[in-house]
């Protein structure tokens, strides 16, 4: 075992559980951009050319691409889970014995910061509707 400056042992390699963090917050921000993406081009197909007081509720629950967008409301509510996955990955490489932190670090900060940007829209979406906006 080698040791650092104090006696202390020096961390040897990185996190694997932090890395793993990293990774899976690199993909679900790739996903719920994606997710993103597919909602605002269905939704602009779904609504394209209609006056919003004249839409029909039933009609519009009817079409695929309200299919569509209810799966890419799973799909979001799965990436919000992709973030809670990393971010505990991220925390528990933080904590790992002998190994670096810098990788738990990072996922857990980007799994975090990602976390409270999507539970904030979810907020937002709730606000919105209770207003009937």
């Amino acid at each position: 075992m080698e040791y650092g400056g104090g006696g202390v042992p020096e961390r040897q390699g990185h996190s694997k559980l932090g890395i793993s963090s990293v990774i899976i917050a690199v993909l679900a921000t790739f996903v719920i951009v994606i997710l993103f993406i597919v909602a605002g081009s269905v939704a602009s197909t779904l609504f394209e050319g209609q006056d919003p007081a004249a839409i029909d509720p039933q009609s519009i629950q009817s079409s695929p691409e309200a299919t569509t967008l209810a799966i890419v409301g799973v799909g979001i509510l799965g990436s919000f889970l992709l973030y809670l996955l990393g971010l505990v990955l991220g925390v528990v490489g933080i904590f790992q014995g002998r190994k670096k932190r810098l990788f738990g670090i990072l996922g857990a900060v980007l799994n975090g910061l990602a976390l409270l940007a999507v539970g904030l829209l979810f907020v937002i979406g709730i606000f919105l509707s209770a207003a009937g906006a």
